[in-house]
């Protein structure tokens, strides 16, 4: 008797009953590939296995981007190899129900657009957002015949998608739809249902790619600008070579309307982030210009050495040029500012930061000292926009003719030497430094929206920084020899230092200190052995300016001696007589800006000053401190100019040092 095969689905569909569906040795597999930006017609194969003779398909799934908005922009099913050859049909949308998963629904903003349609070999074009898209209820059935066992190699169905113009990754999945209820096979009897395991297909699509060195053609970093600029939305622009581009022109400003353009030279080949970029954008052979032009929002340059443009290495000429950040680049060499907004020179910091502009004109870092903590190592301190990153460059390296200062005092950036989150009240600490003394630093901050500000007024790198210490102490006969139980002193002092670029004023006291960790306050100590502790302020690395010191009497009455020094030496001293707790007195200080040229420390400039300037700048002898005594030309230099000078001056009746 000849047993058919409908009757022995059916057997097998009744011994399954209690066990629920059967799980068969069935499968989906959607191909995993990776694709260039902007590529048409990509064919993403969807192979299936299958050991029982079936008689539908039900294959739901959706697209979703994953990371940098890769999406697709168009999108057709074509059948191929045996589904192809037994002329199964396509009948989309049954009234089949696609409930979407909360969770995935959830981590898709606006959730999936859902679309349907009948037949193949027809284009649909999304027009969803880029969260992602469905396609409902997808089923094949059987035309002449049904699907025997077997699996195709080359894929059953085809999903040809045109991909959009950026990178990223997306993916074809079934995670949004339940698997269980409509991602299944149905066997040629239609008395059994058989879950198939399921691979997802990832999707990545390669960014724009600098593949070669040239200034200009198919696969230069000019093309792929201009591309970029030609098409709206993100646009990722990679490096597939290392090396140095020598432009010829000036680029072509980055302009691209809606999202911007992300340019990462950490890509190329040899690059490591975020310290060794490998791909050098030379301008010594370009007319004048800057290296790069950024002229809309949402750019950001990174990973680039940018050297010897005639103007600035980065500029931002145009107001509405926002959230566009410059971060971890090598920049020098060039006759402008390493990143000018508005193209006009340094952008004076001003108080709130409340200006418009550029990168919304964002204040640059303000260094407050710097701090030896070592032989070559130095503690950095300052302030900078609440909540910024601030990046820390090398600006100059003493002893090191390659890396030395420029004409502009704001820079250059040789070379990254790490990065710090700027805290709610603005201030930033950089920790160890491992650069000799005389060497000096800048720095950028980055708001928490992506604007990069221009660099920072150098710092230098000062070994054992000037030290202004504020005193009090009891004076003989007065307190002298008293048995009294005090542990604090009977004099407590409060200091004001000068106001900085934008009017900020650092202060100490017994309870409070803005001054961070270069101001001390002591105490305890009885540092004229006079029998009572004395109270000492000490500050390291002063500003110039006017420093207010307040006394305050909390002790017994009597005369004290109070003063201010800077460096061990006497400069301010006032003896004050306190009669009544609570008494305040106070004393004023100037700390003038050093005298350049006067480099012997006899007040005159004269041969000896020559002598040392000629032993400083010829000779290798230890930079004066500070070092702007120098610096008699005011250029952040010292070099042959300053020596010149200094003889013209001192012998020739030339121009004074400046001030």
């Amino acid at each position: 008797m000849r047993i058919s095969n409908r009757f022995l689905a059916a057997i097998a569909f009744l011994a399954s009953m209690d066990a629920g569906v059967l799980q068969a040795s069935n499968s989906v597999v959607v191909e995993s590939k990776t694709v260039a930006a902007g590529a048409t017609g990509v064919l993403i194969r969807v192979r299936i296995t299958n050991d029982v003779t079936l008689g539908f398909v039900e294959f739901p799934f959706e697209i979703r981007s994953v990371s940098g908005g890769a999406f697709v922009s168009s999108i057709r099913l074509n059948l191929s190899e045996r589904l192809s050859a037994v002329g199964w049909s396509s009948m989309v949308g049954q009234g089949l129900a696609t409930p979407e998963l909360t969770s995935c629904k959830n981590s898709q903003p606006g959730g999936y657009a859902t679309v349907s349609w009948s037949g193949f070999n027809t284009y649909h074009d999304i027009v969803a957002s880029p969260e992602g898209i469905r396609i409902m209820g997808w089923k094949l059935y059987p035309g002449e015949q049904y699907l025997q066992p077997g699996a195709d190699a080359n894929g059953s169905i085809a999903i040809s998608v045109n991909v959009l113009d950026h990178g990223g990754v997306f993916e074809i999945d079934t995670t949004c739809v339940d698997p269980a209820t409509h991602l299944d096979f149905g066997d040629s009897a239609g008395m059994q249902m058989i879950i198939p395991s399921f691979t997802k297909g990832v999707i990545t699509v390669r960014a724009r790619s600098v593949t070669n060195l040239a200034d200009s053609g198919p696969g230069s970093l000019r093309s792929a600008i201009d591309s970029a600029n030609a098409r709206s939305g993100i646009d990722t622009i990679t490096f597939g070579v290392s090396g140095t581009i020598q432009v010829l022109t000036p680029l072509p400003p980055l302009s691209e309307p809606g999202s911007g353009t992300y340019i990462s030279g950490f890509t190329a080949p040899g690059a490591s982030a975020p310290y060794t970029p490998s791909v050098i954008l030379d301008g010594s052979l370009c007319p004048p210009g800057p290296g790069l032009d950024l002229r809309n929002v949402h750019q950001i340059v990174e990973g680039l050495v940018i050297r010897n443009f005639h103007g600035a290495g980065v500029a931002l000429p145009v107001g509405l040029s926002y959230y566009n950040t410059i971060t971890s680049n090598v920049i020098y060499g060039n006759s402008g500012l390493a990143i000018d907004l508005w193209e006009d020179g340094v952008t004076p910091n001003d108080p709130g930061d409340t200006d418009a502009g550029p990168n919304a004109l964002l204040n640059y870092p303000v260094f407050d000292s710097a701090i030896q903590t070592g032989i070559d190592s130095f503690a950095v301190y300052g302030t900078a926009p609440p909540f910024s990153r601030v990046e820390l460059f090398l600006a100059c390296e003493a002893g090191n003719p390659q890396f030395q200062l420029e004409s502009v005092k704001h820079g250059p950036a040789y070379r990254l030497l790490g990065w710090s989150l700027v805290s709610a009240g603005g201030e930033f600490m950089f920790h160890p430094i491992l650069e000799p003394p005389w060497s000096a630093v800048t720095a950028t901050a980055t708001d928490t929206l992506g604007n990069t500000s221009e660099l920072a007024r150098n710092k230098l790198l000062v070994p054992d920084p000037l030290r202004v210490t504020a005193y009090s102490e009891p004076l003989p006969p007065g307190l002298r020899g008293l048995s009294l139980p005090l542990i604090t002193p009977p004099i407590q002092i409060s200091v004001y230092g000068p106001p900085d670029s934008v009017g900020h004023i650092d202060s100490i006291g017994p309870n409070f200190n803005t001054f961070g960790l270069r101001a001390t306050y002591d105490s305890l100590t009885d540092l004229n052995t006079g029998g009572l502790p004395d109270s000492r302020v000490h500050i390291a690395s002063p500003d110039t300016g006017e420093y207010l010191v307040k006394y305050s009497l909390i002790g017994p009455p009597g005369e004290y001696l109070t003063g201010i020094g800077i460096d061990g030496h006497q400069e301010a001293q006032k003896n004050i007589a306190f009669g009544i707790p609570g008494q305040i007195d106070s004393l004023t200080f100037l700390l003038s800006p050093p005298i350049r040229g006067e480099l012997t420390g006899d007040g005159l400039i004269d041969v000896f000053d020559v002598i040392a300037a000629i032993d400083i700048v010829f000779g290798g002898k230890p930079m004066p401190d500070p070092p702007e005594k120098v610096d008699v030309n005011c250029d952040g230099l010292a070099d042959v100019y300053d020596v010149i000078g200094l003889i013209d001056y001192a012998f020739g009746g030339g121009t004074q040092p400046c001030q």
